[in-house]
């Protein structure tokens, strides 16, 4: 079918018409946007509620959850146990653990460097 100036001429008279004439229907434009739900009366709208049943493992996991968020970031008695350590010189580092612990650090970074250059 093909499309004429006057074809959608008379489309769109037809759809003011119609608009018009809800308009002095109800006195008034209406103040809603086409297409939503509006209920006429509250009484007539039911609320249902929905049940849901957890299975053990997910019951576990909140339980895990709950008990990491209660919990400190901080363990406030291993901080005071070092900072008296420390302040009375008792905590001894051992040099050569941290220096193989940063040697191994270095190596594993570069070698994931690596392998995602590869990829």
């Amino acid at each position: 079918m093909k499309v004429t100036e006057k074809q959608y001429a008379d489309q769109t008279e037809s759809l003011s018409k119609n608009k018009s004439a809800k308009k002095s229907a109800a006195g008034q434009a209406p103040s809603k946007a086409v297409g939503t739900f509006q209920p006429k009366d509250t009484s007539d709208v039911e609320v249902s509620s929905a049940k849901v049943n957890l299975s053990d493992r997910a019951l576990d996991m909140k339980k895990i959850k709950d008990q990491i968020n209660s919990s400190p970031d901080v363990d406030e008695a291993k901080v005071a146990k070092y900072k008296s350590m420390l302040a009375k010189g008792e905590y001894k580092v051992d040099s050569r653990a941290v220096a193989d612990k940063m040697v191994d650090e270095h190596l594993r970074s570069e070698f994931f460097a690596a392998t995602n250059k590869d990829e």
